[in-house]
């Protein structure tokens, strides 16, 4: 019997692979995230990349067997498919246990630049072990807005009462280029920031040091 695909049912698996290449590059893309792109940082989470790959390797899988079209070896490619898809699923868990602490939560605005360009913002970081709260600098450019690669402070968010000075306070613009951090007690702390790169000439630790 011949096993070969006629060109008209090569259709479907030519574009299953296609859509299983672009996903993979899409997530490439978005776990990279070269540009610090607010956008990106959801579909470039561990868990979600995992999954994603997952069901690109089984759409690239069937796409596959829909080619070779003999049982033995549509066989051997649905198993070895469905292995590897679930290594892929399972490497995610792992990375995002280990990265337990390095998971953002909620995002609060905190401030905006006079000119409206820019804005800071506090990411919450809630590990078990060590939550702590990041100001960090965006720009204003909808769904191109970018964040800051550094943060301008972090905060311990282990709330202790005998440590407010480790614990955000307030922030704002004191110049379309300046900043003024305050944390819940103590002396407040001015750094400015290039609004290309959004990187700021000096940044601030309280108890995040340890």
């Amino acid at each position: 019997m011949d096993s070969s695909v006629q060109p008209g049912r090569r259709l479907v698996p030519v574009v299953l692979g296609a859509v299983a290449l672009v996903a993979v590059v899409v997530e490439a893309v978005a776990a990279a995230n070269p540009g610090r792109y607010i956008v990106l940082v959801p579909a470039g989470r561990p868990a979600v990349v995992a999954v994603v790959l997952a069901a690109a390797l089984v759409v690239a899988g069937v796409a596959v067997g829909l080619l070779v079209r003999r049982t033995v070896a549509a066989k051997v490619v649905a198993g070895g498919t469905a292995v590897v898809a679930l290594v892929v699923v399972c490497w995610g868990i792992e990375v995002g246990r280990a990265n337990d602490g390095r998971q953002r939560g909620e995002t609060d605005l905190v401030a905006v630049s006079p000119d409206g360009r820019f804005e800071l913002v506090l990411v919450h970081y809630p590990s078990s072990e060590a939550p702590r709260d990041y100001l960090r600098l965006r720009s204003r450019d909808g769904v191109g807005t970018r964040e800051s690669g550094q943060s301008l402070a972090c905060f311990s968010k282990q709330y202790d009462v005998n440590a407010p000075e480790d614990q955000f306070g307030q922030a704002s613009f004191v110049a379309e280029r300046e900043v003024e951090i305050w944390a819940a007690a103590g002396e407040p702390f001015r750094t400015t920031f290039d609004p290309a790169s959004l990187n700021a000439g000096a940044t601030w630790s309280r108890g995040c040091d340890a």
